[in-house]
């Protein structure tokens, strides 16, 4: 089932979400491309991490550092969900995806970042019929 409840009656009521087969797929990936790769998947890993840091504190393609935060994130809680004690603050995971998601929806660089001086270029090559004015349009 998609989304599990325990009603037992101890405690709070537990509804939550079953992600199982991810977290067994994210097994399955980690253990058969990361594990193997580890040297190359993890300057892939800072990369993310420093073009995530990057790219929010200039507001310069916002939306694309908060994708691949979406992406990091999302992976650290499928990651961290079959751990019945990962000590851990699970928690801050779950606001770091939330605050991802705003991120992406409202684009903050459009306002306060470089993506504000960027985008009436971009929306003019857009205008134009560009493909790559569409995509940097999208992407600020």
């Amino acid at each position: 089932p998609l989304i599990v409840a325990n009603l037992d009656n101890t405690g709070d009521p537990e509804i939550s979400i079953n992600i199982a087969p991810i977290a067994r797929l994210n097994g399955i990936f980690l253990e058969n491309v990361i594990q193997p790769t580890i040297r190359f998947s993890g300057w892939l890993l800072w990369l993310a991490e420093a073009s995530i840091f990057v790219l929010l504190l200039l507001g310069l393609f916002s939306r694309l550092g908060a994708a691949i935060a979406v992406a990091v994130s999302a992976q650290l809680l499928v990651g961290l969900s079959g751990i019945p004690n990962p000590y851990e603050w699970e928690w801050a995971y779950n606001t770091i995806f939330v605050l991802a998601l705003v991120l992406f929806a409202f684009a903050p660089g459009r306002v306060f970042g470089i993506d504000a001086l960027l985008r009436p270029r971009f929306l003019a090559a857009k205008a134009r019929g560009s493909f790559f004015g569409k995509v940097l349009s999208w992407l600020t």
